[in-house]
């Protein structure tokens, strides 16, 4: 088995479709902040592609914009071997030469992808912990089904129109 953290399932979502989200992430405004919490980069399958999200995402919750290309292979540098380094420069260069002008079909289809990872990531580390006898796994699942919810939707507002509501149901005809 895989170690826990790393994604363990391309079949739905294989490597060219991550790829692009991490073209797609490069490269449109405000993407990462709207998906943020759908995209972690435990999702991807590839080591490189892992890396990536994680500079990727990194620098936007620092500086809240998108790094440009140079500055994205800068910031991959530190982070990665030198026997890496070649193949990650010729892959950020591709995020940027990407067609990205289905970036809404992207949108629609990234959200599937990260409540299908973090299930799949969720089951293979519970999996793990049943192996070293620990039975604590609702947690792992009980977050995996959280990916993708709007953790801002917060329901009903109570308090809205309370002189209304208070009326209608002291007067119930």
């Amino acid at each position: 088995m895989s170690g826990a953290g790393s994604s363990h399932s391309g079949d739905d979502f294989g490597p060219r479709f991550q790829e692009h989200i991490l073209a797609v992430i490069a490269r449109v405004p405000a993407f990462a902040l709207r998906y943020r919490t759908v995209i972690h980069p435990d999702y991807f399958v590839s080591k490189d592609h892992r890396l990536l999200s994680r500079v990727l995402l990194d620098h936007v919750d620092e500086f809240n914009s998108l790094p440009t290309e140079a500055t994205l292979v800068e910031e991959v540098r530190p982070r990665a071997s030198k026997g890496d380094m070649d193949a990650l420069e010729c892959l950020v260069g591709k995020l940027y030469t990407d067609d990205i002008g289905d970036a809404d079909a992207v949108m629609s289809k990234v959200i599937e992808f990260g409540q299908t990872q973090a299930m799949v990531n969720a089951v293979i580390s519970g999996a793990e912990r049943l192996e070293k006898g620990d039975r604590d796994i609702r947690p792992l699942i009980d977050d995996a089904l959280l990916v993708g919810q709007d953790l801002l939707d917060l329901g009903h507002d109570y308090s809205n129109d309370l002189e209304s509501r208070l009326s209608w149901y002291l007067n119930p005809e």
